[in-house]
């Protein structure tokens, strides 16, 4: 249980750390000194077109940092001519992916609102008993130790978790600015989310 709540907050932070809120505002600067003092500037000038740097740029002829920061927005905002036979913008793609992601851990906080009102309401006992019927287990009462302890270990973690999941996922979608990586992005949220269950399976013994 531990192991898989270290994991997961390890997994939330590298989430945190790569998310931006302005993922242009580092290459906003370099940009704008690019086009100011070698876009426009002479000697970059192709004598046989006679065109600028920026110019050349812009018509997919260069190809450098800002050629490539060029066409990404182009294409997020589907600007750019090969469109496909359905082109979404990357802003549609983007909130598609962040109603996706708040439907999730919707989901996930429901079902933890509804284990804490199963734990709430077994009954207290002197030991915890737990009878087998088959392939299901039925509580018969369990102590007021064991109940703080799934509360405070399994029931708190899990919603703070499924919280921050929320709040840094929306902001690591959002400021994903490449189409294929925002997909890419969304499917690494789902894998975050899941990855205790998955700790759990692969961990667990079969009596569990």
């Amino acid at each position: 249980l531990l192991f898989n709540i270290i994991v997961q907050v390890l997994f939330i932070i590298a989430v945190h750390s790569m998310s931006s809120p302005d993922p242009w505002s580092e290459m906003e600067d370099t940009m704008l000194d690019t086009r100011l003092m070698k876009g426009q500037y002479f000697e970059e000038m192709d004598r046989r077109s006679m065109t600028t740097r920026t110019q050349r740029t812009c018509n997919k002829q260069v190809s450098d940092t800002m050629a490539s920061q060029i066409n990404n927005i182009a294409e997020y905002l589907n600007l750019s001519a090969d469109k496909g036979l359905i082109a979404l913008p990357g802003c549609m793609i983007c909130f598609l992916a962040m109603l996706f992601w708040v439907v999730e851990i919707t989901v996930e906080i429901r079902r933890t609102f509804d284990l804490t009102l199963v734990v709430l309401q077994l009954p207290i006992s002197k030991r915890t008993s737990i009878e087998e019927s088959g392939a299901a287990h039925i509580v018969n009462g369990v102590t007021r130790y064991h109940k703080v302890l799934a509360l405070v270990f399994v029931i708190f973690p899990r919603a703070l978790i499924s919280w921050f999941l929320l709040m840094f996922g929306k902001r690591f979608l959002a400021g994903t600015m490449d189409i294929s990586e925002l997909i890419l992005n969304t499917c690494a949220l789902e894998f975050v989310k899941n990855v205790d269950e998955m700790i759990f399976q692969a961990m667990a013994t079969r009596t569990l």
